[in-house]
């Protein structure tokens, strides 16, 4: 089974988690005092989900394969030729945005998720590619990259 899904938006990563009383682990609110826009990322997330979440499929419960392309507006003094994007956000960061709402929904926990690609591009429609597989061949695990570079 392979899936593609696109999540439009600008992609945001996880915030690192701060600690109140007891020890209680929290994601900080902005210095303006507004929730961090991470909360209504996963939120769109969990969405487009549940969305293509058939019951009969998901979620998975053996390994999943899972490739992302993270697509952000190129700022005007970034060259054209200049395909990656090599500035903040942390891809790895990036990724545990995308994973954790994945849990019960398309994978019975993101711990099972094993394989696949990531990367950082500019692109016209900001957001992020996320492709899902529970069963790969190698001329589909780097096919997925051909075909977001073709569009």
């Amino acid at each position: 089974m392979k899936i593609h899904l696109f999540v439009p938006g600008l992609p945001i990563a996880q915030p690192r988690y701060g600690k109140g009383k007891n020890d209680n682990a929290y994601i900080p609110k902005l210095k303006s005092g507004a929730p961090h826009p991470i909360h209504a990322w996963k939120e769109l997330l969990r969405i487009h989900y549940n969305m293509i979440a058939s019951p009969s499929v998901f979620p998975l419960t053996g390994p999943a394969i899972v490739s992302l392309e993270f697509i952000f507006p190129r700022p005007r003094n970034v060259p054209k030729a200049q395909y990656y994007k090599i500035t903040k956000p942390d891809i790895d960061n990036l990724t545990k945005a995308v994973f954790e709402p994945m849990s019960g929904c398309l994978v019975k926990d993101d711990n099972q998720i094993c394989d696949g690609r990531r990367w950082k591009r500019y692109g016209a429609t900001p957001g992020v590619g996320i492709l899902i597989q529970d069963e790969v061949s190698a001329e589909d695990y780097y096919s997925f990259k051909i075909e977001a570079i073709n569009d």
